[in-house]
């Protein structure tokens, strides 16, 4: 979807590097055994810290196994089996694919719109194999994107009141299923996680944005002094600096929250969890807001 929630490799043991690809690979079956070959194409990093995190709080045993597959056929690929995590997080990517295409098809204008009025059958089908299990999550997630749709339309100037739409999505789809201490760990986990990516999206796109006088909340609260005319990176710095702090504040949250879940029937998924909501986490902040490789060291430039 996004592609911002992802590990800080250099910071990855050999195992969790290796268990992590094999989550991202048995995530990518899932997805074409549950809700058809084509879902594939939508599978993300996102995604995948979603599905480590559930079989972790669900305390669900990783088996791994071998198999090539159409993008690697000459090799064979370790990956995990299906599971029941897995199965969930599949599910939701489809739904979230639906909304997002669903919302493409109201807002953009030109090639997007038609792109996403030809998409929308698939996404609906999406939807549909993802089955009736999930129809309260599919009217949650549809809830909080006509919501934050809305708030588009209306121009808030303000970060805080659209991304609290989307964290409210990803609160719903990290604990969607849980009960207990274990839903509201969830719950606080996917808050902390959709108001990141969807700072880190906003700043992302804020001069394409601009440029094309779409809405963006950073060009509306900070003017087009935001961006820096013709120079590397794009946003300004005592801009990025004030951003990079409050995501660093949010993962310090998203982390404290953590703590609090019972990670000890896998060390090595509990590993790759505190990875990407720390290095990780602000390695991809780094890379948007100041335009420096992924693979820098973040604690170098801590808060």
């Amino acid at each position: 979807m996004f592609g911002y929630i992802k590990p800080y490799v250099p910071s990855l043991t050999v195992a969790q590097h290796e268990a992590y690809k094999a989550v991202y690979c048995g995530l990518c079956r899932e997805m074409g055994k549950v809700t058809g070959q084509s879902s594939r194409l939508f599978l993300s990093f996102d995604l995948t810290y979603l599905a480590v995190f559930r079989m972790a709080i669900e305390k669900i045993p990783a088996q791994f196994d071998r198999k090539g597959c159409v993008a690697h056929p000459l090799s064979k690929r370790l990956y995990i089996k299906s599971n029941s995590a897995l199965n969930y997080c599949a599910c939701a990517a489809s739904i979230l694919t639906s909304g997002k295409i669903e919302d493409n098809k109201a807002d953009e204008k030109g090639v997007k719109k038609l792109s996403s009025e030809l998409l929308s059958p698939i996404g609906k089908h999406y939807v549909k194999r993802a089955g009736e299990d999930y129809k309260k999550l599919s009217d949650d997630i549809f809830f909080y994107l006509s919501e934050l749709s809305e708030k588009e339309k209306r121009k808030e100037s303000s970060i805080d009141s659209p991304a609290e739409s989307f964290a409210g999505l990803l609160s719903r789809v990290a604990s969607h299923g849980l009960v207990n201490e274990e839903k509201r760990i969830a719950e606080v986990v996917g808050y902390s996680i959709g108001k990141i990516i969807y700072v880190l999206d906003a700043a992302d796109d804020a001069a394409d944005d601009i440029k094309h006088e779409k809405y963006n909340p950073l060009a509306l609260v900070y003017g087009k002094e935001l961006i820096q005319s013709g120079k590397k990176p794009l946003i300004e710095k005592s801009i990025a600096d004030g951003l990079y702090t409050a995501i660093c504040l949010e993962s310090e949250r998203l982390c404290h929250t953590l703590d609090l879940a019972d990670f000890s029937s896998s060390a090595t998924l509990s590993g790759i969890i505190y990875n990407v909501a720390d290095a990780g986490i602000k390695a991809s902040a780094r890379h948007v807001l100041y335009g420096t490789g992924e693979n820098e060291d973040p604690f170098r430039h801590r808060y």
